[in-house]
C-alpha cells in the first residue's frame, strides 16, 4: 500500500541521508566512477622518476635509453621487456616518454580501481566493496592482470553487460598487443585469457567464430601497428619473441635449483590459494551452461597457473601477492547471491590477511593513500618541469 502523501515510506524512513541518496549528490556519492577513480589514485605506486643507481634502476634506465635511441628489440636489445616496457617505469631522461608513461600508468591505475569496485559491487554493498577493491589494488604487483581476469570472467557469464561482450574482442586484442610489447610473459597471460573468453563468451558457433576472428585480427593488426610506430624493424619481431622466450625459460630453469629450498608452508598455502580460486569458479558456474562453465574454469586455471609460476619462479616472499591477488580477482569477478556472499566475503578477507602475513607486504607500506596522492603530484611536477 503506497504511503499517504507527506509521510515517509515504511521501506525507507525519511532521513537526511536518504534525501541525499534520492538526489543527484547522493547518486554521485554512490557512483562506481567516483569510488573506482579514488581507489586507483589512492593506490598510485610511489616511485622515483629521477634515475638512480642500483640493479633494477639501471635496467629501467636502459629501457628508456633503448627506446629513445631507436634500438631494435630482438636484435640490438635482448630482454624480457619489449619496446613498450619503458612505460612501466617513467623517468625524466626523456620528458615526452615520461609524460606518456604517466598517462599510461594513470589509465592502468584508474582502470583497475573502476574494475575492482564494479566487480565487488555486483555482490557486496558499497561499504564493503570499496575497502576490498582498495586493498586488492594496493597489494597487486600488476593491476593490469586483475583487470584482465575480472573482465574476462564477467564476459563469460550470461548476465554480463552487452557492451562488455561487444567490446572485449577488440579491446582485448589491443590490450594484449600493448602488453606483449611491454613484458612478454604478462602479455601472453592476458592474450590467453582474452582468447579463451572470445571462444566461450556467448552464442553459437557462428558468434564464437566471429568473436575469435575479431580478437585475433585486432591483436595481430595492433601488434604490427605498434611495432612500426615504435620505429622497430619488422624483421626483428620474430627475434624479439624468440629472444624473450629464451631469456624467460633460461631464468626459470636457473631458479629451479632454488625451488628445492622453498619452505613447505609457503607451497601448501599457495596450493590452498589456487584451490580456492578454482573452487570459486566451479561454484559460481554450477548454474551455467556447460560451455560457460568450461570457459570460467579455463580462465581461472590459466590465470592461477601463470601467477603460480610468477610467484615461485624463485623463492621470494615479496612475490606472493602475484598469486594471492590473482585468486582475489577471480572471487571478486564472480557474482555471489544470498548466503554465498557471506562465504565469498570471508574468503576475500582471509586471502587479503594471508597476503600480508605470507609476503613482505606491510599494511603501513601498502596502504598509503596520502603518500600516493602526493606521489602523483610530485611525479607530474617533476616530469613537467
Amino acid at each position: 500500500m503506497p504511503p499517504t502523501p507527506g509521510t515517509a515510506s515504511p521501506e525507507r524512513p525519511r532521513t537526511w541521508l536518504n534525501g541525499l541518496r534520492e538526489g543527484r549528490l547522493g547518486y554521485a556519492l554512490e557512483s562506481t566512477w567516483l569510488w573506482g577513480t579514488a581507489v586507483g589514485l589512492a593506490t598510485w605506486p610511489v616511485r622515483e622518476v629521477i634515475p638512480a643507481g642500483g640493479l633494477d634502476p639501471s635496467w629501467h634506465l636502459g629501457l628508456q635509453m633503448a627506446v629513445g635511441q631507436g634500438l631494435d628489440f630482438g636484435t640490438d636489445v635482448a630482454f624480457t621487456y619489449g619496446p613498450l616496457g619503458a612505460l612501466d617505469y617513467p623517468l625524466v631522461t626523456d620528458p615526452e616518454l615520461a609524460a606518456v608513461s604517466l598517462v599510461y600508468l594513470a589509465v592502468i591505475q584508474i582502470g583497475a580501481g573502476l574494475t575492482l569496485v564494479y566487480a565487488a559491487r555486483r555482490s557486496f554493498p558499497l561499504l564493503l566493496a570499496v575497502p576490498f577493491a582498495f586493498l586488492i589494488e594496493a597489494l597487486a604487483p600488476r593491476p593490469v592482470v586483475a583487470i584482465a581476469i575480472v573482465w574476462c570472467l564477467i564476459a563469460v557469464t550470461p548476465d554480463s553487460p552487452p557492451v562488455v561482450r561487444r567490446a572485449l574482442p577488440v579491446a582485448g586484442g589491443v590490450a594484449s598487443a600493448v602488453l606483449v610489447l611491454g613484458k612478454l610473459n604478462i602479455g601472453l597471460l592476458v592474450l590467453s585469457l582474452c582468447a579463451v573468453t572470445a571462444v566461450f563468451m556467448e552464442g553459437g558457433r557462428g558468434r564464437r567464430a566471429r568473436n575469435t576472428l575479431a580478437f585475433a585480427g585486432t591483436f595481430l593488426l595492433s601488434l604490427g601497428v605498434f611495432w612500426v610506430a615504435l620505429r622497430q624493424d619488422l624483421s626483428a619481431l620474430g627475434d624479439f619473441v624468440s629472444a624473450s622466450f629464451a631469456l624467460i625459460s633460461t631464468y626459470s630453469a636457473a631458479m629451479m635449483h632454488e625451488a628445492a629450498s622453498e619452505p613447505t608452508d609457503q607451497v601448501l598455502v599457495a596450493l590452498a590459494v589456487v584451490a580456492t580460486g578454482i573452487a570459486a569458479a566451479l561454484l559460481a558456474g554450477r548454474r551455467l551452461t556447460l560451455g560457460r562453465r568450461v570457459g570460467l574454469l579455463m580462465i581461472a586455471v590459466i590465470a592461477l597457473f601463470a601467477l603460480w609460476k610468477q610467484t615461485f619462479v624463485r623463492f621470494d616472499p615479496g612475490r606472493d601477492p602475484y598469486l594471492f591477488t590473482g585468486a582475489l580477482a577471480v572471487i571478486l569477478a564472480l557474482r555471489w547471491r544470498a548466503q554465498e556472499r557471506v562465504v565469498a566475503a570471508t574468503a576475500v578477507g582471509a586471502l587479503i590477511g594471508m597476503t600480508f602475513l605470507m609476503s613482505e607486504a606491510r599494511f603501513d607500506g601498502a596502504v598509503r593513500p596520502v603518500a600516493a596522492v602526493e606521489g602523483i603530484v610530485d611525479d607530474a611536477r617533476t616530469v613537467l618541469d
